[in-house]
């Protein structure tokens, strides 16, 4: 389990912060998003400031609101805020929200469309781990498969993959600047998702825990647990060795110091795929393991498409002006990290040959060797 230590500590920092997310704060009713801002302001500072005053302060002392016999009193309390604002609200602008609801509702099922696979995901973990890791933060979709089906890595990197950006050799100054600017892209992605999540969290409501501004971005972080089991089941599926018969990442480490294990994988995770040397990838034979993490990653990604359906088409107080940038800015982020993951495996393509062994490691009863 050593190779998996890293994602396994990322997926733990992802679960803290999800329960971390059960003592939300108090951080609704302050802002809003800017179509009705004037207005419903304007409620917020008149007609239910007392309301907003208890949500944020909480109840006088000795006095319960008949909610909180099944609701908890952050919850009752922000109920009562949502039903002061509801009622001063007219009709046309109810109407909005809710056609704003529609739209949002729609997202994760749209995003998924244009999503990476977890399987492409694990196969560029192969060589450029931390570019992975961006961007299975960086894009809050994941393309759905039918549930405990499972793509091969293979069929990714046959010539001629539908879909794939055709990559060609570039010197090695261009090479680096373009693998430069892969990173500050996906960075640049990765923090639009986490401001555009918040925002949503925090000058919207959800109307099922109107008491926690997280679910949004804890929504968007639970691809990444997806991803890491997707990347998992592909490690466990197949392994890169170069072509002079061992991994690539250990070739003469034994005799290196330190300093220069880090630069190196410094270097080759800056390395773009297209131009890295000769690999081969070898697939193993399926084991008990394997069907397990690729199961809970395919349920997973059904989870996480009923779950942000759930939480978006109950968004409350946010006009349709502003739900259509909020849907720009989430397939923004997810098209360009699809757009690097396709020239990364386009460069896997070109610089891979795949060996198909069906048996077990040093037991080889079939294989065949391609070309790609």
């Amino acid at each position: 389990m050593a190779p998996f230590q890293p994602l396994l500590r990322v997926l733990t920092l992802v679960i803290m912060a999800c329960a971390y997310s059960v003592n939300a704060d108090r951080s609704h009713y302050h802002h809003w998003y800017p179509q009705y801002s004037s207005y419903f302001a304007n409620i917020a500072r008149t007609a239910c400031s007392a309301d907003i005053q208890i949500y944020q302060k909480g109840n006088p002392p000795g006095f319960r609101s008949s909610c909180e016999d099944t609701l908890t009193q952050e919850q009752c309390a922000s109920a009562g805020v949502i039903a002061c604002l509801l009622e001063h609200t007219t009709e046309d602008i109810k109407a909005n929200i809710a056609a704003a609801a529609v739209v949002l509702g729609l997202l994760p099922t749209t995003l998924s469309l244009a999503g990476s696979s977890t399987a492409e995901i694990g196969l560029l973990a192969l060589r450029r781990p931390i570019l992975a890791l961006f961007l299975s933060t960086g894009a809050p979709a994941v393309s759905p498969i039918r549930a405990f089906d499972y793509r091969e890595p293979i069929h990714m990197l046959r010539d001629g993959g539908a879909g794939f950006i055709a990559m060609f050799k570039l010197s090695e100054p261009w090479a680096i600047t373009l693998s430069i600017l892969q990173y500050v892209v996906v960075i640049g992605a990765t923090a639009n998702l986490i401001q555009v999540s918040w925002t949503l969290g925090t000058q919207a409501v959800i109307s099922f825990c109107s008491d926690n501004p997280y679910q949004p971005l804890l929504w968007s972080l639970f691809a990444l647990i997806i991803h890491v089991f997707g990347t998992i089941a592909v490690h466990l599926r197949v392994r890169l060795e170069s072509d002079a018969g061992s991994s690539p990442e250990k070739i003469e480490w034994g005799q290196r110091s330190f300093i220069s294990i880090v630069w190196a994988k410094a270097g080759s995770e800056f390395t773009l795929s297209s131009s890295r040397p000769g690999a081969i990838l070898h697939i193993r034979k399926e084991m008990p393991m394997f069907y397990l993490f690729s199961w809970f990653t395919s349920i997973g990604t059904i989870v996480h498409i009923i779950y942000g359906t759930l939480l978006f088409s109950g968004t409350l107080f946010v006009g349709t002006e502003d739900a259509i940038l909020v849907v720009f800015r989430y397939f923004l982020s997810t098209v360009v990290c699809r757009i690097i993951l396709m020239m990364e495996i386009s460069g896997m393509r070109q610089s891979t040959k795949v060996l198909q062994q069906l048996a077990d490691d040093g037991v080889s009863l079939v294989r065949r060797e391609t070309e790609v």
